[in-house]
């Protein structure tokens, strides 16, 4: 990272308040679970808690990057995640199973997972075969283009000489 880079990233991190005491403290931790950032102090005490020391705490800027890949239940946050109920269309954890989606139909996570990376990768290869497809077109159609210019330009030089050596020419 640049110095500047640098420099406007700490600043952004001391004017963020710590969304746990408020006070713009050094600011530099993160909770996926309760979506909230922190100040080290406050860090130490969710840490701790009986409630909340099994969330993930990563730093700011891995937030982003470590939520997607999140396998922690949004109703039960101390509880990953283990199938997909497709009745609702959710990630579910054991609990929620047992509480909400009894008797519904659920999907392995990590086969689902597996079929959306072929799917895209299937869809990756086909954009790339029609890329080059689509690409072939153009440089056809740009050749053409030039062999039609150049025939222009045959057929204005052949009419410039034949008037020049005409017998009908002034």
């Amino acid at each position: 990272m640049s110095l500047s880079k640098s420099a406007n990233f700490e600043h952004a991190q001391a004017t963020i308040p710590c969304d746990h005491c408020g006070r713009v403290n050094d600011v530099k931790h993160y909770c996926l679970i309760c979506e909230e950032s922190m100040c080290p102090t406050c860090k130490a005490i969710h840490n701790k808690a009986r409630a909340t020391r099994d969330h993930q705490v990563v730093l700011r800027e891995e937030r982003h990057t470590k939520d997607q890949g999140s396998t922690f239940c949004k109703k039960h946050p101390d509880q990953k995640t283990s199938l997909h109920c497709d009745t609702c269309n959710v990630s579910v954890c054991t609990k929620c199973i047992a509480e909400t989606h009894n008797g519904h139909k659920f999907s392995d996570i990590s086969k689902m997972i597996q079929n959306f990376k072929r799917e895209i990768e299937d869809s990756k290869t086909k954009m790339e075969t029609r890329m080059k497809e689509v690409t072939a077109l153009i440089q056809k159609g740009e050749q053409n283009w030039k062999d039609y210019e150049d025939t222009i330009m045959s057929i204005e030089t052949n009419i410039s000489h034949d008037a020049a050596y005409s017998p009908f020419s002034c």
